[in-house]
């Protein structure tokens, strides 16, 4: 069976002009290169999931803060008086 693969890989390179062949260190470093950007595309979505998260539990919180601040009132206040 993997004969069979290497020789359809080895068909499909023979169609591809010489001086567009990848060697075998540029295909190694094609599928690290895949690799680590699929890794870094996932820390990406992480983080924004992350951060959305994050948003929205403040802008609940501040939320609740101003609801609270507005029924309760800081008590006004009053002027000192100077004496002379």
């Amino acid at each position: 069976m993997e004969f069979g693969m290497a020789r359809k890989e080895e068909s499909q390179n023979m169609a591809v002009p010489p001086h567009l062949r990848l060697r075998s260190g540029e295909l190694k470093a094609a599928a690290t290169d895949a690799v680590a950007r699929s890794i870094n595309d996932d820390r990406i979505e992480a983080r924004e999931k992350k951060t959305a998260r994050l948003k929205a539990l403040r802008e609940a919180k501040e939320e609740k803060e101003r609801a609270e601040a507005a029924a309760n009132p800081p008590p006004a206040k009053t002027k000192k008086k100077r004496s002379r």
